[in-house]
């Protein structure tokens, strides 16, 4: 399998690692994450959110300021939501 492509401005061959192309400087288009990951993330991000509202249905059934549930779900969602801005804004390898 090469690791070159043909540079649309000039037709040299370039790598696929490089930036641009050496011969006549032409960026290279870098291809957008899918976007399934971000979705993914952002589902899981809304799990943390159920997370913490069934932690806190649990502590005020039970009469407790918080459950512990509640951190776990605030760790999901901070998670998810890294993990949707990585997945939306980083370009593919």
């Amino acid at each position: 399998m090469s690791n070159l492509e043909v540079c649309p401005d000039c037709g040299h061959e370039v790598s696929k690692s490089a930036v641009c192309c050496p011969l006549c400087g032409a960026k290279r288009k870098a291809k957008c994450r899918s976007k399934k990951g971000g979705f993914i993330s952002l589902s899981v991000a809304v799990a943390g959110y159920i997370l913490c509202d069934i932690g806190k249905l649990i502590a005020l059934k039970n009469g407790v300021e918080q459950s512990f549930l509640m951190p776990i779900g605030v760790v999901v969602i901070i998670g998810g939501l890294i993990a949707a801005a990585i997945c939306f804004t980083a370009p593919a390898k």
